[in-house]
């Protein structure tokens, strides 16, 4: 008698404590670069190469070097990562 009370209280749990930790679309986590570097924030479709031809002036090796720990084929939508500030006009 109480399991199917128990299930939904459990469904409703889980879905609160997803919700509660759900990150915001419009809050970007602080990041920083080393010197000769500026934040890009990675935008959807976003590649390494498209990244490298629009601000490291074709040079992926440059966009590789600032980002030491970056894995290209596991780019998220948000995450920071370092282009050189040359290109972006600031």
């Amino acid at each position: 008698m109480l399991l199917p009370f128990a299930l939904i209280m459990m469904v409703f749990l889980l879905l609160l404590f997803r919700f509660i930790n759900m990150p915001t679309s419009h809050s970007k986590p602080h990041f920083e670069c080393p010197d000769g570097g500026k934040v890009y924030y990675v935008q959807k479709g976003d590649s390494c190469w498209e990244i490298a031809m629009k601000y490291c002036e074709n040079n992926l090796e440059e966009l590789m070097s600032l980002n030491k720990d970056m894995n290209c084929d596991n780019l998220q939508t948000g995450d920071g990562i370092c282009v050189s500030m040359r290109d972006l006009g600031s």
